[in-house]
């Protein structure tokens, strides 16, 4: 635990480094701007995109994960996202009894960016999921929140003039624990904004 925070705390005196060198840039961002330019500005700058998938059969996954973003600065961004998945196996079919099991993951997610190059960028984010899981204290499933904080880095391509862009992530869940949705501390992302 003390290495995980002394890791975020390196990873924040690092970011606000970063932050700082880019002030003058960033002070040209918002000033010398007319004010029609700056509404025209403000609405350039919200992106709509996220993630979704889908994988069919014995174990059947369906996730949406819709996310706006706003450009703060030229290279910090932050924004807000909802998931939801369900799932549903054939126990039948994967272990040869136990019928249907079905459930479904939902939650919401805040998040920064900050792009060190132009398509390179470093990611932190907060997630919040309410699932089902099984608990051998009290028989049975139960459904219970966690709450996951992320830190990672990616890539984005920008396509479409560089109003759209693909971005790909590989995060490291911070306060993993075995029973948790996902199945290891990394966890790779791949969304699109528009």
């Amino acid at each position: 635990m003390i290495q995980r925070f002394t890791a975020f705390l390196l990873f924040l005196v690092v970011f606000s480094f970063l932050s700082f060198a880019q002030e003058e840039e960033d002070e040209k961002y918002s000033r010398d701007i007319p004010n029609k330019e700056k509404k025209a500005d403000i609405l350039d700058r919200i992106h709509f995109g996220g993630g979704a998938g889908a994988q069919f059969g014995a174990r059947t996954y369906i996730q949406v994960a819709p996310q706006a973003g706003f450009d703060i600065t030229k290279r910090f961004t932050g924004g807000l996202g909802i998931n939801y998945t369900y799932y549903r196996y054939n126990l039948d079919v994967i272990y040869g009894s136990g019928g249907i099991y079905q459930s479904s993951i939902y939650g919401g997610t805040t998040f920064l960016n900050y792009r060190l190059f132009e398509s390179v960028l470093l990611h932190t984010e907060y997630e919040a999921l309410n699932y089902e899981y099984y608990d051998n204290t009290l028989p049975g499933f139960n459904r219970r929140w966690l709450g996951s904080f992320f830190i990672g880095g990616g890539y984005r391509q920008y396509f479409n003039e560089g109003r759209s862009y693909i971005q790909v992530l590989l995060l490291y869940n911070l306060n993993y624990q075995p029973n948790s949705p996902y199945s290891s501390p990394l966890v790779p992302r791949i969304s699109i904004y528009f």
